[in-house]
């Protein structure tokens, strides 16, 4: 009773921080109304509370029970772009496989189960989030790095990879790939988050530079207009270098704790 309560204040949290999480909890509630009903009530608790102080928001500052910035996001949505769609996929600025790879073993984790899983149901809501911000007119996210609007859907990914893990353990070349996935995603959210990234007002440019290579955090270590600028060549050279050597130790310890964990 305790976990479907909490599912649903959490939910409805997410959907106060960014309205588009509300795929997300409409398909945990769908699962709901559809496989476990009896759980229902409990989860529309838990996100009562949230949710009701969201809409006490809304109406002080609106005078209506929307959110302030409705009459924005109304026009702002072009259709779907196939290059956006790209982008947030496979882009070097905006692309999930080149931020956070190791979600894509979450892909694979949820799909590992039935359809009558709800872990099957928030995959779809993954995808609909992902065609959602594919069509929305400014869909490069501002001038801050990375796959900003798909943070939602990297954090249900990234809970399913634990469905797989027995999976992994099991599988040399698998076990590799997901310790350096892992590892590589933390080290590029540390380094955009850390470090300065060249980001742009204009969206024109925004636009321009979704597929320049040379701005990824990890090109950006050694660039002059990284986070490391203000060092001397050599030395940013060899800090960096020391940073990725760092994050590569950090993988094979990983995946040496993961492979004893096997053996034992």
């Amino acid at each position: 009773g305790g976990a479907d309560w909490l599912s649903g204040f959490g939910f409805a949290l997410a959907v106060g921080a960014r309205p588009d999480t509300a795929l997300f909890a409409s398909a945990a509630g769908c699962w709901l109304i559809f496989f476990a009903p009896r759980r229902l009530p409990r989860f529309l608790t838990g996100a009562a509370i949230p949710l009701g102080l969201l809409a006490v928001y809304w109406v002080h500052y609106t005078g209506r029970l929307e959110p302030p910035e409705m009459a924005f996001h109304a026009h702002v949505f072009k259709g779907l772009r196939m290059d956006a769609l790209l982008g947030f996929l496979l882009s070097p600025t905006r692309g999930l496989l080149f931020f956070c790879p190791v979600a894509f073993f979450g892909i694979y984790g949820a799909l590992h189960r039935g359809f009558r899983d709800s872990a099957v149901w928030l995959l779809a809501s993954c995808g609909l989030s992902l065609l959602l911000v594919s069509s929305y007119g400014f869909w490069t996210a501002g001038m801050t790095f990375g796959p900003r609007y798909l943070s939602g859907a990297s954090v249900i990914l990234l809970f399913f990879c634990a469905d797989i893990e027995e999976v992994i353990k099991r599988r040399g070349a698998w076990l590799s790939a997901f310790a350096f996935a892992g590892v590589f995603s933390v080290l590029v959210g540390a380094l955009g988050s850390y470090l300065n990234w060249p980001g742009s007002y204009s969206y024109e440019v925004q636009e321009a530079q979704a597929w320049w290579w040379s701005l990824h955090p990890v090109s950006q270590l050694f660039a002059d207009a990284g986070g490391l600028g203000r060092m001397v060549l050599p030395v940013r050279v060899i800090v960096g270098a020391a940073i990725l050597g760092a994050g590569a130790w950090a993988a094979l310890a990983l995946r040496g704790a993961l492979s004893s964990a096997v053996e034992q």
